[in-house]
């Protein structure tokens, strides 16, 4: 299991408020990234394993799904 940081962004992308998740891949962090946006007033979401960036997100991309 990893342990992944995640970022809530506003509109400008500036960070909002971070938290972290356990998950056991990256497909499983973005999943959660993914309902984690689609629960909030957000406007976007980036999920970081260390210095890697494995998902970004903005409400625009949760209206087609």
């Amino acid at each position: 299991m990893a342990v992944y940081r995640y970022y809530f962004l506003d509109t400008a992308d500036h960070v909002i408020s971070t938290g972290l998740i356990d998950c056991d891949t990256d497909d499983q962090a973005q999943a959660n990234a993914h309902r984690m946006l689609a629960g909030s007033d957000h406007a976007a979401i980036e999920v970081w394993d260390g210095s890697r960036q494995v998902h970004y997100e903005n409400r625009t991309s949760l209206r087609g799904s």
